[in-house]
């Protein structure tokens, strides 16, 4: 049964606005890679997260799942070859339920960046020998983006249903690596408390433990300690938070959909969104409904801090 859960937010990126870097290593669109200060940061981490000694009195993870994104992947790979060299399972399952948030798309614009939609297929020529190539996503989000209680929403239904999968593997305590709105929406939903201050600095660990004899999904969880970064050599540093995004937001997709330019956008093309396959066996407790909307018509006005 789990009964730990470390949510570590991925380290130091290349940045947004270097259009050299628009496309990283894996060619997709806005998958920045991690710079060398943020590769630093992610041994460090590793070497935390796969020490007995340094987390106890709880124990380091025995399962490793990370957003498809390469910077998570990247700040995953560290803790998993140590929980290797260490005798554990420390194969990166790749899960899009814990992938980037973006806002809601504005009409023709496109869709946001699904990275590796085959999972770890397409991110072992990166890792070989790393990932979990039997692991299956949770949950896809929608290439629409999403409005913030979509968010939560998706974190909601991610919670209620990988506990259960991960209580079927017999895994304790797991560690999931992701973005800072999903660092934040995790640590919100799995404790039940929305308005709980969470840090989302870089390569912090936040750690929850379940509560006795509840199903582990949304408001079961206890948290022990917030945005760990002691380990890092300059502590905690690009926090994030809600408020520095505003109300609501809206990002412009990948792709203009003019005629002739490229095929026109057909539903599928956003397929799948929610629960993957076979994944509603494993959802705890109430269903909880995640209908992220289609591309806005209109640009409403947004609030930013």
């Amino acid at each position: 049964m789990l009964e730990y859960l470390y949510v570590c937010r991925h380290g130091f990126r290349t940045n947004w606005t270097n259009s050299g870097m628009m496309k990283g290593p894996t060619g997709v669109i806005r998958d920045f890679p991690l710079t060398v200060y943020g590769h630093t940061q992610a041994a460090e981490l590793g070497a935390f997260l796969s020490s007995p000694d340094r987390t106890a009195p709880h124990p380091p993870p025995e399962r490793v799942i990370s957003s498809p994104f390469i910077r998570c992947v990247a700040t995953s790979a560290p803790t998993a070859a140590a929980l290797t060299r260490a005798g554990k399972n420390g194969a990166i399952a790749i899960d899009h339920g814990v992938m980037e948030y973006y806002g809601t798309t504005p009409a023709n614009t496109g869709l946001h960046p699904r990275p590796a939609p085959n999972g770890a297929a397409d991110l072992d020529q990166f890792y070989p020998g790393m990932l979990d190539e039997e692991y299956g996503s949770t949950l896809y989000p929608s290439r629409h983006g999403e409005r913030v209680r979509d968010v939560f929403a998706r974190a909601e239904l991610f919670a209620d249903t990988w506990v259960g999968r991960m209580d079927e593997e017999g895994v304790r305590s797991a560690v999931v690596f992701s973005h800072a709105a999903i660092v934040i929406a995790l640590g919100r939903v799995l404790t039940g408390d929305l308005s709980l201050q969470v840090s989302a600095a870089c390569a912090a660990t936040s750690l929850y433990r379940r509560k006795p004899g509840t199903l582990g999904g949304a408001g079961d969880w206890e948290r022990v300690y917030d945005g760990r970064a002691d380990y890092l050599p300059n502590g905690a540093e690009r926090d994030w938070s809600w408020e520095q995004v505003g109300i609501e937001t809206l990002d412009d997709g990948d792709t203009v959909w003019d005629e002739g330019d490229m095929q026109p956008y057909t539903p599928a093309d956003d397929l799948p969104v929610g629960l993957a396959p076979g994944m509603d066996k494993y959802l705890r407790g109430r269903s909880v409904v995640y209908d992220p909307p289609k591309e806005a018509t209109i640009r409403p006005p947004v609030s930013r801090l």
